[in-house]
């Protein structure tokens, strides 16, 4: 068997100890090992997949959520099939727009852009998914601290694709601005919001920017400060920049 050594892309071709390229490789103890083919998890959607999330109930029982441009699915471990959750009438995904999911407690949370309305799935209880009443349609999501947050939304059919809005704390059933602590913010002079990464504190991608979100408290909730103002993502993740 042939050794080769450790792999050094990074490092100058002459006298390179290790190996500049491998392909369909894996590292193993003794060198590297092909990877295996891919093989079929489930069943076919219905169109392209545009997101897929793992969420797990109070039982530790893991549930694996599917997106497509027109519908939502849950993997259904018994045939291998991915079963229809969706709303009724199904989604309307633009070219752009990808599903993008949390999970905050016992529920799902889905944004699907800014022309389809926010998604919430209750585990243990919910066989479909249904609007989120009161949250924007929004292109990004994630929980940041104890709240969900979007950014980059459309209300009342007014797309703000510079804002972030969040539910009240504790509470993704609950959006009405100045209760608990649900409220909005826009970032002005960096253009569109093109991601948005959360945590103990939000990470705000925008065209010319990034952004961080910290907890205060009241009244201010969170202290928006910019950390880097001469750059910037120009373009979300979408079919055309990926």
């Amino acid at each position: 068997m042939i050794r080769f050594g450790e792999w050094l892309p990074d490092q100058p071709d002459f006298q390179n100890v290790g190996a500049t390229e491998a392909k369909n490789v894996i590292a193993s103890a003794s060198g590297y090992t092909p990877i295996k083919e891919l093989e079929a998890l489930s069943t076919a959607a219905d169109n392209r997949i545009r997101g897929i999330f793992p969420a797990k109930d109070t039982s530790s029982n893991v549930k694996l959520f599917v997106g497509d441009g027109g519908k939502l699915y849950l993997f259904d471990q018994t045939d291998s099939g991915l079963d229809d959750v969706s709303v009724g009438g199904g989604y309307s995904l633009t070219s752009e727009d990808y599903w993008r999911f949390v999970q905050f407690g016992s529920y799902v949370i889905a944004v699907g852009g800014t022309n389809v309305a926010t998604q919430k799935f209750l585990l243990g209880t919910d066989t479909a998914f249904s609007a989120l009443s009161g949250a924007p349609k929004a292109r990004f999501v994630a929980n940041v601290r104890d709240f969900v947050m979007t950014a980059h939304i459309d209300e009342s059919g007014t797309t703000t694709p510079f804002r972030v809005r969040w539910s009240a704390i504790n509470d993704t059933t609950s959006w009405t601005i100045g209760t608990n602590q649900a409220d909005s913010q826009d970032i002005a002079d960096a253009g569109e919001i093109t991601g948005l990464v959360g945590g103990e504190y939000a990470t705000i991608l925008l065209e010319r920017a990034i952004v961080r979100a910290t907890y205060v408290g009241t009244p201010l909730i969170f202290q928006f400060d910019k950390v880097e103002t001469t750059r910037g993502c120009q373009f979300p993740r979408n079919p055309k920049h990926t």
